[in-house]
């Protein structure tokens, strides 16, 4: 191998996720008292992209898959989601308009998909409330607001009972359950030898289980994703590697990216992992070497699955019939839905 070879090899070695073997590449469960080193497999996914028959009109930034459709959020148009139909290509509903009436979103760019099932669910950073579509005609339901307290609320949405679950900067707990605005379950969010403040550090996304009382949190500065039952203090944490965000145990801030979107589906947690630096990313994208990696935890056989895939992604969706993963290419205005078959 040439002198010039080695170094652009060692160059790259330095750059690649996992920096050649120097972290750790395991996955764990850990609880209070244990931790299981899980079972893995590796993976490479090549995508397919997704031809869209009508003319885009945005910036696609998430999707979400439901009854064989795509709900998909459009950061730069005059409805909030376009719902796509992956077989065809073909534009067959728009969903929240944006404008200046009494339900609609004033600004594209501050809106959460949350959940998508036969309500979809659209949070709204700017005033902190959650509005409620149905997800075959689009019609609007009903908007929900936080309580005023919530006044850095990350996330927030509705599940079975009235329930609100959200996420908060400002607040002590990890995550709150709430029913109009009387709290019913907030378990603490604790920082030992914090040398960063606490907001830079606290869940920034919260998704609840569909059929189960479980509720994930996760934030793109952990390796980790937290696991509760609705009603337990104590989660479940699935980690994966290190955290370079963190030396001696002490927290540092929030240079390095690592799990930025997660999901369920039929017992398995999955989401989106990068693992650099910040820095780190904006060099690996000028040179065109940067790919996300999507991580599925089976919660049933205790397994963990590394997916390679061969671009970067923004967002992903799982049809478990299938087993498709639909996910958003970061760097292709043009055709930006991408199909990962596993």
């Amino acid at each position: 191998m040439s002198t010039k070879s080695s170094i652009f090899s060692f160059l790259l070695c330095s750059l690649v996720l996992m920096s050649c073997g120097k972290e750790s590449l395991d996955f764990h469960l850990v609880t209070r008292n244990n931790s299981i080193e899980l079972k893995q497999e590796t993976e490479e996914l090549e995508g397919e992209t997704i031809d869209i028959i009508e003319n885009l009109d945005g910036l696609y930034t998430d999707v979400h898959y439901y009854n064989d459709l795509l709900y998909v959020l459009n950061q730069d148009d005059h409805y909030a989601v376009d719902v796509i139909d992956p077989s065809t290509g073909n534009l067959v509903l728009n969903i929240g308009s944006i404008g200046e009436g009494d339900y609609d979103f004033r600004n594209s760019e501050t809106l959460k998909v949350v959940d998508v099932d036969s309500i979809v669910q659209i949070y709204d950073f700017s005033r902190k409330s959650v509005s409620l579509f149905d997800s075959e005609s689009g019609g609007f339901i009903e908007q929900v607001y936080l309580s005023d307290e919530y006044t850095t609320a990350q996330s927030a949405l509705l599940y079975s009972d009235r329930r609100l679950v959200s996420v908060d900067l400002q607040s002590d707990a990890e995550f709150t359950v709430s029913v109009d605005g009387i709290v019913e379950h907030a378990p603490d969010f604790h920082v030992n030898s914090a040398t960063c403040s606490l907001s830079e550090l606290k869940p920034r996304n919260v998704v609840v289980l569909k059929g189960s009382n479980k509720i994930l949190t996760s934030n793109f500065a952990w390796n980790y994703i937290n696991l509760y039952s609705i009603n337990e203090d104590d989660p479940i944490k699935l980690k994966y590697g290190t955290n370079e965000n963190i030396v001696d145990g002490q927290y540092i801030g929030r240079d390095h990216m690592y799990y930025y979107d997660t999901g369920y589906e039929d017992n398995t947690v999955f989401a989106l992992y990068l693992g650099v630096s910040t820095t780190k990313k904006l060099i690996m994208a000028n040179i065109g070497i940067i790919k996300s990696e999507l991580h599925s935890y089976n919660l049933e056989d205790s397994t963990a699955t590394r997916y390679i895939l061969d671009r970067l992604v923004n967002a992903c969706s799982y049809d478990k019939e299938n087993k498709f993963y639909y996910c958003i290419d970061e760097e292709n205005n043009d055709h930006p839905i991408v199909l990962f078959k596993t």
